[in-house]
């Protein structure tokens, strides 16, 4: 699981990003993100209810992404440069389709581009 100081709590915060960040497309999410002061990159994930109905399965998806952010970062960590983010993470597809593989994938791939 991702620790707390790694996730954006305000979501004023959240709608700052989306409204001035910058933009990267993935397969199955797309990332906002803001350069931040802080000494941590932060995240948030967004999950419309278009993709998936249920709250379940929204809590499904937004719990399997924060497993895997938790693993990259780990795994990235003596990589990382100086400049810190505050990404958002939206979901672009249906929520059946992500397991744990594509949602790594994914991340990990759009991860090293901002990283």
């Amino acid at each position: 699981m991702l620790p707390k100081k790694f996730k954006i709590g305000a979501s004023l915060r959240i709608e700052h990003i989306l409204k001035k960040g910058q933009y990267l497309r993935g397969q199955y999410f797309n990332i906002k993100f803001l350069p931040n002061r802080l000494a941590v990159s932060r995240f948030a994930f967004v999950i419309s209810s278009k993709f998936a109905k249920t709250a379940v399965e929204r809590n499904l998806i937004r719990r399997r992404a924060y497993e895997t952010i938790g693993l990259v970062l780990k795994s990235a960590l003596p990589n990382l440069k100086k400049t810190c983010y505050d990404v958002v993470v939206l979901c672009r597809t249906a929520a059946p389709i992500l397991t744990y593989k594509l949602i790594k994938k994914d991340l990990e791939s759009m991860l090293s581009k901002l990283l």
